[in-house]
């Protein structure tokens, strides 16, 4: 009886250890996700941030940029200040 229970021990720390591994195979996966998701955000921000640049050099003025970028003008006029 003894081996017996020390077999379904054994057996459920293995259980346990093979179910911990799938949570963190599963958490590590999460954070690349969102990694992957920021990175694409930050990305936009600055293509944004540098079409308004780039515009704003060829002449355009902030309510041409704002509107042909669809952002609001305050925006607009950060990135141009900052």
């Amino acid at each position: 009886m003894c081996k017996a229970i020390e077999d379904m021990k054994k057996a459920a720390r293995k259980e346990g250890k093979e179910e911990a591994k799938k949570e963190m195979c599963k958490a590590i996966e999460d954070m690349k996700k969102t990694a992957r998701k920021e990175g694409r955000a930050e990305g936009e921000a600055k293509a944004t941030e540098n079409n308004i640049k780039t515009m704003n050099k060829n002449g355009f003025d902030i309510d041409t940029i704002a509107r042909a970028l669809g952002l609001d003008i305050k925006f607009v006029k950060k990135v141009l200040q900052g």
